[in-house]
C-alpha cells in the first residue's frame, strides 16, 4: 500500500513539474518565484529582528521576578 502511494505521489509531483515546464507563461513563474523569494527574505528578517526585541522584553520581565 505505502508503495502504491508514493507511487501515485510521484506521479503527481512529476505531472506538477511538467506542467511547469511546458507552461506558456514561464517569465510570469520566474516573476511570481522572485517575489516569493523576496517576500520569504523579508520575513525571515523581521522575525529575526522580532525574536531579539521579543528577547530583551522577556529578559527584562525575567529581572523583574529575580528582585
Amino acid at each position: 500500500m505505502e508503495h502504491t502511494i508514493r507511487s501515485w505521489r510521484n506521479w503527481v509531483i512529476m505531472g506538477l513539474i511538467k506542467d511547469f515546464w511546458s507552461s506558456e507563461d514561464g517569465a510570469t513563474s520566474i516573476e511570481y518565484a522572485l517575489i516569493g523569494v523576496i517576500v520569504s527574505i523579508g520575513l525571515i528578517a523581521s522575525t529575526q529582528e522580532i525574536a531579539a526585541k521579543l528577547h530583551a522584553m522577556l529578559e527584562g520581565v525575567a529581572s523583574k521576578f529575580d528582585e
